[in-house]
């Protein structure tokens, strides 16, 4: 089995490199607490983080960045940490514009596992836009299965969110244009 570099800058904390390409986990939150981890990208300085613990045997935590904290906040409707232990959520790789480069980054699924339906079930898995044949990347209020979703729902067509807006404005003008 091949390990990916990254798996050793930070092996205690859960990443990306810890799933399969198209994999999602559902895993359920024992607590959340800040902890003070070494950042490997400031020079080894010390920096505060939240990370969230699981009651699943053999996972490790994960270090939740302000996005995910707030996908959790979403769900359960409080923004309590206390009141996250004991609530199920579902984690899948993402593509996210990060220092100016498409980057793989963990997020939380913005719906509660049991809620899931059958088009966000495939959360992690590469959707291509029909119009520019380019990846379909989810940003901070949808996941890309969802976008998926609505363009399907709104155009007949599975497109990313710019082919989406271009089709969009395209409708509209049409629409003026009758008028």
């Amino acid at each position: 089995m091949n390990t990916h570099w990254k798996k050793l800058t930070n092996p205690n904390y859960l990443g990306s490199w810890d799933f399969m390409p198209g994999e999602k986990k559902t895993l359920t939150i024992d607590q959340v607490t800040q902890e003070e981890v070494i950042d490997v990208q400031q020079n080894s300085a010390k920096k505060e983080v939240v990370v969230a613990y699981f009651k699943e045997k053999g996972v490790k935590p994960l270090i939740l960045n302000k996005t995910n904290c707030k996908a959790i906040q979403n769900i359960y409707k409080t923004p309590y940490i206390q009141e996250w232990s004991g609530k199920r959520i579902s984690i899948h790789i993402e593509k996210v514009k990060a220092f100016g480069k498409l980057e793989d980054a963990l997020r939380i699924v913005n719906e509660r596992p049991g809620d899931i339906s059958p088009v966000t079930q495939t959360a992690g898995q590469m959707f291509i836009c029909e119009k520019c044949n380019k990846p379909i990347i989810g940003d901070t209020k949808f996941t890309a299965a969802k976008i998926v979703a609505l363009s399907q729902e709104q155009f007949g067509e599975q497109l990313c969110l710019s082919c989406g807006k271009e089709k969009r404005k395209e409708l509209e003008d049409v629409t003026t244009e009758q008028e």
